[in-house]
């Protein structure tokens, strides 16, 4: 588990992307400690810097010469992060040998289950992490705006401890909350998880995160 994430004098760039939004931006140098069981709204317009802060706490960072970050009080790198972290509605799973087009995500979340030695059962993430049964056995790249909650729940089950949402606009984040609503972000609180959530939202962010920081743009 991981207690607490320190940015010390941070600043970095990179490439973000998600199904249907890419930009490359960067933030400029920011100081500030994310607690576990907590989320985090980070707001700017898209393209000007809350998405590349979520992705570079994620690990995706590309130029990482300015300041540092620190993981209960352990400096870290890239890789240490990355094996941390889970990008939400992506469908790339590198810790699990399996292909989006064949493969359901009861094969992913079994598979995760299996590699991340949980006790829980595969009914157990189904409900908690309300999945359809509609989606459930078909193709992982067939799930639809159900792959919000399906990564979710895979990640949960790879015991990722960092959830790095993509840049939500307005429609989006009616996803996030609805992952609120069902009580999916309070599970992952509980569960000791550091949500960040880049968004232009707000209004929205100071109601359903429990923190939010205005992010710069370089």
């Amino acid at each position: 588990m991981i207690n607490l994430i320190e940015l010390r004098n941070y600043r970095d760039w990179t490439i973000c992307e998600s199904i249907d939004k890419r930009c490359k931006e960067g933030f400029p140098i920011i100081s500030y400690k994310f607690a576990h069981g907590c989320s985090y709204g980070l707001i700017s317009d898209f393209g000007c810097g809350s998405w590349a802060l979520s992705s570079c706490i994620g690990g995706r960072g590309q130029y990482n010469d300015v300041g540092s970050i620190i993981i209960d009080h352990t400096n870290v790198n890239a890789d240490f992060l990355r094996a941390h972290s889970a990008f939400i509605a992506e469908q790339d799973f590198p810790e699990l040998e399996l292909h989006s087009n064949i493969n359901t995500p009861r094969d992913y979340i079994s598979s995760a289950i299996d590699l991340g030695g949980f006790n829980y059962t595969l009914n157990d993430i189904k409900m908690t992490f309300h999945l359809t049964d509609n989606r459930f056995d078909r193709p992982l790249n067939e799930a639809s705006g159900e792959i919000w909650n399906i990564s979710v729940a895979i990640h949960y089950a790879l015991e990722k401890d960092i959830f790095c949402f993509p840049w939500l606009n307005a429609l989006d984040f009616s996803r996030y909350q609805a992952m609120v609503e069902l009580g999916i972000i309070d599970f992952l609180k509980r569960k000791d998880k550091i949500i960040l959530i880049p968004t232009s939202q707000k209004r929205l962010a100071k109601k359903y995160c429990d923190s939010i920081i205005q992010v710069g743009c370089i």
